[in-house]
Order: structure tokens, then C-alpha cells, then sequence
């Protein structure tokens, strides 16, 4: 898999340079990057794995800021942010929760700017639990719970109105649970990056 998708890569990076950026060719390269570094990931290169998520969140950037923030676009800005910060998480916080952040944002600029939809119920919730998760193992209970209470209030929303697809019955199901264990400030620590998505 990892060859065919460096292959993959080359020739999508080939079509940018012979025929210009445009928002697909561009999109091709990040979404490339990504999928090269999600084998690498796995395969245990995190160094490696990083540069290129870090290329590929740039390049969704560029995007942005040459064709305009379209939805997707957006999306592809907040999700690129989602998996840097789930690979820095442990070797580096402050900077994970830099990415997670600016995701969090991102998705608000959706919403204002292109109004409510399903994914702007849901997809905020990653890296909100994410900000949560963090704020619990700093021990500000308070913060980690307002977070949590807003990722539960965002999923019975999609539950709800049919939009959760498969496992968010689930997951809400764990952050109903975790909100109610939420009694001292070393109740429930799970690591970020380890919650179902």
C-alpha cells in the first residue's frame, strides 16, 4: 500500500507542476500526503508520518487562502489540524492543542459562514473532547466538563435528528458516562486522541 500511494503522490505533485494549482490538483497532493502518512504511522515513522501532515495541512491552507474558504476547503483545514494534533498529543501538548484549536475554529467559521448543517453539529466534537481531554489531565474539572456538556449536547443533536452516522450512539453513550463520573478533578483521564470518532 505504501508504494502505491508514494506513487500515488508522485503523480498527483507531477500534474501541480506541469499544469498549475488548481483547488483539485492541490486537494489530490494534501489528500495524498495524508494517506502516505497514515501508513507511515502506522507502520511506527511518527517523524515522518508529521512532515508530511504538516505538508498536506499547508497545502489545505493554500487552498484557502488563494480560492477562498469553501466548505469543504474548511473542512479539509479543521480535519488536517485533527491529525496533527492526535499525532502530537503525547510528544507534544502545547502544540497539539494548538492544532485542536484552531480546528475548533475553523469549524465555527463554517457554521457562521455557511450556516448550520450535521457536520457542523458534529465534526466540532473531535477536537472539543480533544480540548476536554486536555483540560481534565491539567485537572480544570470545570473547563473539561463545559467542553464535555457541549460535545453531548452537539451528538443527541445528530442522534436525534438521524444525522449520527454508525458507533455516535456510542460515543455519546461514553461521554453521558464520563459527565457523570466528573465529581473530583482526577475522575476519569482518558488520553486524547483515544475516543471514538
Amino acid at each position: 500500500a505504501l508504494t502505491l500511494y508514494r506513487e500515488g503522490l508522485g503523480i498527483r505533485r507531477e500534474i501541480v507542476d506541469r499544469f498549475g494549482g488548481s483547488p483539485v490538483s492541490l486537494r489530490d497532493v494534501s489528500i495524498s500526503l495524508e494517506r502516505v502518512g497514515d501508513v507511515l504511522l502506522a507502520e511506527g515513522d511518527r517523524a515522518e508520518a508529521l512532515t508530511l501532515y504538516r505538508e498536506g495541512l499547508g497545502i489545505a491552507r493554500e487552498i484557502v487562502d488563494r480560492f477562498g474558504g469553501s466548505p469543504q476547503s474548511l473542512r479539509d483545514v479543521s480535519i488536517s489540524c485533527e491529525r496533527m494534533g492526535d499525532t502530537l498529543a503525547e510528544s507534544d501538548p502545547d502544540a497539539a492543542r494548538s492544532h485542536y484549536t484552531e480546528s475548533l475554529r475553523t469549524w465555527g467559521e463554517i457554521r457562521d459562514r455557511f450556516g448550520v448543517t450535521p457536520d457542523t453539529f458534529r465534526g466540532p466534537c473531535v477536537p472539543r473532547q480533544r480540548l476536554a481531554v486536555f483540560a481534565l489531565q491539567a485537572g480544570h474539572v470545570p473547563a473539561a466538563r463545559a467542553l464535555f456538556e457541549t460535545v453531548r449536547d452537539d451528538l443527541r443533536t445528530t442522534v436525534e435528528r438521524g444525522w449520527a452516522p454508525a458507533g455516535d450512539e456510542d460515543w455519546l453513550a461514553r461521554v453521558e458516562n464520563l459527565l457523570t463520573t466528573l465529581d473530583d478533578e482526577t475522575s476519569g483521564e482518558p488520553s486524547p486522541g483515544d475516543e471514538p470518532t
